[in-house]
């Protein structure tokens, strides 16, 4: 709102982040700034949070109405994983009652560069030297990352941000993902947790968390037992890690009843994480 004596600003900065580097970013902002001397609205693109430059920008000035202002980058965002917009409002019209800016919607867009084939994920050191990496399946990272193998696609795969398998007619079906795994440095201690659901008793459902050497089969697996909503971990003893520093992890998600229920779910991952050192 304009201020009755004074320039009124207020700015709001988003930071962002892309898993893998970035190719281009393209920003839309619907938003109103009213035909007064000196009122706008400006959108703004960095790849530092400090950068007083603020290196592209766009400025609306002069609409009484909603209307679109865009923003589009393939120079300073290339190569980039991280990236801030700010949104800053303006409006010196030194006069309560005068038109105010008006923010409505913000949509950001970004493309990212395709990671090499057979691209692993990478587990990161914190503050205390710990190694972790999570995957909540918000984005879909994950198909670079690895594979997923579905026995009967109408009966399993990935849906609204998780894998699933259901119960087909007449046979057991599975749902697999495995997903590539690096440590910087070798491994002493190791441990997987999945957060999952099945359902034994009832339909036919279970969750087998995996972990092997790279391209290998599980050597050390936990398995659901029963009814099962929650955390499932895998802890890999210490003796046995010899060093390990690649390895996939596999999920397997598995069918047993033969008892037809469509797109009823029997088993579900909806995220897992990896705690090392």
């Amino acid at each position: 709102m304009p201020r009755a004596n004074g320039h009124a600003v207020a700015s709001l900065v988003y930071r962002f982040e892309s898993w893998f580097p970035l190719e281009s970013v393209e920003i839309t902002l619907d938003a109103a700034a009213p035909p007064s001397a000196g009122t706008r609205n400006v959108l703004s693109l960095a790849t530092d949070e400090w950068d007083d430059a603020w290196r592209r920008e766009v400025v609306q000035r002069n609409s009484s109405t909603v209307s679109p202002v865009r923003l589009e980058d393939q120079n300073i965002v290339r190569g980039q994983h991280v990236f801030f917009v700010r949104v800053l409002m303006e409006n010196p019209g030194g006069k309560a009652g005068l038109g105010a800016n008006r923010l409505d919607r913000l949509r950001v867009r970004s493309v990212h560069q395709p990671p090499p084939p057979g691209a692993a994920a990478q587990l990161v050191a914190d503050e205390n030297d710990s190694l972790t990496y999570q995957d909540d399946f918000r984005s879909t990272r994950w198909p670079h990352l690895g594979t997923l193998t579905v026995a009967h696609p109408s009966h399993g795969g990935f849906r609204d941000g998780g894998f699933w398998v259901g119960l087909k007619g007449g046979t057991a079906t599975s749902t697999r993902l495995v997903q590539r795994i690096i440590s910087p440095r070798p491994l002493k201690d190791l441990a997987v947790i999945a957060e999952c659901y099945a359902d034994a008793p009832n339909l036919g459902g279970s969750v087998t968390l995996g972990v092997a050497p790279r391209r290998g089969q599980p050597r050390w697996t936990s398995s659901t037992q029963g009814r099962h909503d929650g955390p499932l971990q895998l802890k890999i003893p210490s003796a046995e890690l010899a060093g390990l520093r690649e390895f996939d992890v596999h999920v397997l998600l598995s069918s047993n009843s033969g008892v037809e229920q469509g797109d009823k779910a029997c088993a579900t991952l909806r995220r897992f994480r990896i705690d090392a050192r």
